[in-house]
C-alpha cells in the first residue's frame, strides 16, 4: 500500500505522513529509524535541551506508547470498529512512566513493538485499509495510520539531530 494521498488532516498527523519514507506501507514500518544514530543517542539518552523537554530516553519512550496507541486504532478501524477513540495526552503519559530507563532496553522494545506492528498490519486484508474511524475527534484511515505511525519516529529524530546532537 502507497502513501495515501494528502487531505486535510491536522498538521501533526499530515507532518508524520509526509516524513514517512515514500514506500509501500510494510517496507516503510521496516526501516528502523534509529540505527544510523543509535550510538550518538546513547551518549546523550538523559539530556534535555531545555528545561521542561523531554530526554532523548523519554521520547524513545514516547515513540513506544504512541506506535502502541496508534496500533490500536489501526486494529479497531481495520475490523470496521466504528467507536470513537478517545484521544491521549502525550505529556501525562510521559509524567508516569518510569524515568530511569535503560536506553539498550529502549531500544530492543522499540524494535519489538515495530515487529508487532508490522505483523499487525500484515494481517490486514486490502480492504480493510481503506476503512476508517474517529480517534481524537479525527477521521484516519488504517493506512494514514499505518504511515503516521511510520513517519513519527523520524519526525523526533530529526528533532534530536537538530537540538540534542549539537548542543
Amino acid at each position: 500500500m502507497k502513501k495515501p494521498l494528502q487531505r486535510n488532516l491536522p498538521e501533526y498527523f499530515r507532518r508524520y505522513i509526509h516524513i514517512a519514507p515514500n514506500l509501500d506501507l510494510l517496507e516503510a514500518l521496516a526501516i528502523s529509524p534509529f540505527e544510523k544514530d543509535e550510538a550518538q543517542m546513547a551518549k546523550f539518552q538523559n539530556y534535555a535541551y531545555a528545561p521542561h523537554k523531554w530526554t532523548i530516553n523519554q521520547i524513545i519512550r514516547h515513540c513506544i506508547d504512541v506506535e502502541r496507541v496508534m496500533s490500536y486504532r489501526a486494529l479497531r478501524f481495520a475490523r470496521n470498529d466504528q467507536t470513537p477513540l478517545m484521544g491521549f495526552e502525550e505529556d501525562t503519559y510521559a509524567q508516569h512512566t518510569e524515568k530511569t530507563f535503560d536506553f539498550d532496553k529502549l531500544m530492543i522494545e522499540f524494535q519489538v513493538i515495530r515487529q508487532a506492528t508490522i505483523f499487525l498490519f500484515e494481517s490486514f486484508d486490502p480492504q480493510s485499509f481503506t476503512y476508517s474511524g474517529i480517534a481524537s475527534e479525527v477521521e484516519l484511515s488504517v493506512l494514514e495510520i499505518g504511515f503516521i505511525i511510520a513517519g513519527h519516529p523520524f519526525h523526533h529524530l530529526k528533532v534530536i539531530q537538530e537540538r540534542y546532537f549539537h548542543h
